[in-house]
């Protein structure tokens, strides 16, 4: 396809992290995302169609980590979008 293409984009993305230790055999963590964007797009010359989008999405993950003996490792997660 020739022609002009675009794609502008402003936003903002924002984090969190904490990582806890219970004791020598479990530690858990939590993470946390937002993400809230504006776009402004358009196609090929032989278009005039533009479009303009807003987005807004949050993410957040959960974990433990357990040492159940010297060897095996329990590990659970839980991820939410």
């Amino acid at each position: 396809m020739s022609g002009l293409n675009f794609d502008l984009s402003t936003g903002t993305i924002s984090g969190l992290r904490l990582d806890y230790r219970i004791d020598d055999r479990h530690t858990r963590f939590v993470r946390g995302g937002i993400d809230n964007n504006r776009s402004l797009s358009g196609g090929g010359i032989e278009s005039s169609w533009v479009a303009a989008s807003n987005n807004y999405t949050y993410q957040t993950a959960m974990g433990l980590t357990s040492v159940l003996k010297p060897a095996p490792i329990s590990d659970f997660r839980f991820p939410y979008s």
